[in-house]
């Protein structure tokens, strides 16, 4: 009897150090899996500049951007949105070239700055993926918008003969047009940690904190303006992206 008891527990202690070695295993690859999920999402914003190239430049500056954006994906595919906000100033005071019979402008823009509004979609493919640095290409679809606020002018001459004009109304007007973009996402990497995120969905997910700067050109054109303009929108724009990769997704 104490032999059997001797060889039983033997065999039952040899069997719960198995299984332990089974489940440290078996955990240990569950830990793999998850973080190797291929799922990411996340946000970005910052800020950046914008300049206009060939005849749309004849009537509008550069400008300040402002930034936000979206990105999804799976393993090295992007899918990713962007918002960029801008106030351009003008060169050219008379863009419709509107004209009295004595030769006086007759439509010009408002003292107020124009507004600039682009949106785009883009797809991009992760072509390097180092320690800190990776790089996206991306290409997609952009509608570049600008407007701004133009005033009818009414010229007469005053007591003195001097030619004097008064504002009779004015208008908002504006330029869209729809085109493509392509950009390079350049992201390096600050921080990594995991966190549970319960406002994110359920379970475990690594966040990872990144400096994002992305150098982008798209097409425009203005067929109201007289003459009609065309050219590239050339910018950039720098800012922060956090980025969450669900675990065992």
């Amino acid at each position: 009897m104490t032999m059997a008891m001797k060889a039983f527990k033997l065999l039952y202690v040899a069997m719960m150090c198995m299984m332990a070695t089974v489940g440290a295993k078996a955990q240990e690859s569950a830990v793999r899996t998850a973080v190797s999920s291929d799922f990411v999402y996340g946000i970005d914003g910052g800020v950046g500049a914008l300049v206009p190239a060939g005849s749309v430049a004849n009537n509008f500056k550069g400008c300040f951007l402002f930034h936000i954006g979206a990105t999804g994906g799976y393993d090295n595919w992007r899918l990713k949105t962007d918002v960029h906000f801008g106030q351009p100033s003008f060169k050219n005071a008379n863009i419709f070239n509107r004209y009295d019979e004595q030769g006086h402008p007759a439509l010009v823009n408002s003292p107020t700055a124009a507004s600039f509004l682009g949106w785009g979609v883009q797809v991009g493919y992760k072509i390097v993926e180092g320690h800190r640095l990776s790089i996206t290409p991306n290409a997609g679809i952009y509608h570049s918008n600008y407007s701004w606020n133009v005033d009818s002018l009414v010229w007469s001459k005053n007591d003195k003969g001097e030619d004097q004009f008064k504002i009779e109304n004015s208008r908002h007007v504006s330029q869209g047009y729809w085109s493509w973009i392509a950009s390079v996402d350049f992201d390096y990497r600050l921080s990594t940690k995991i966190t549970d995120t319960p406002f994110l969905g359920n379970g475990t997910k690594r966040f990872t904190s990144s400096i994002r700067f992305t150098p982008f050109v798209s097409y425009t054109k203005h067929g109201a303006t007289i003459p009609a303009t065309k050219g590239l929108l050339v910018g950039a724009t720098i800012g922060y992206l956090g980025l969450l990769q669900s675990l065992g997704f």
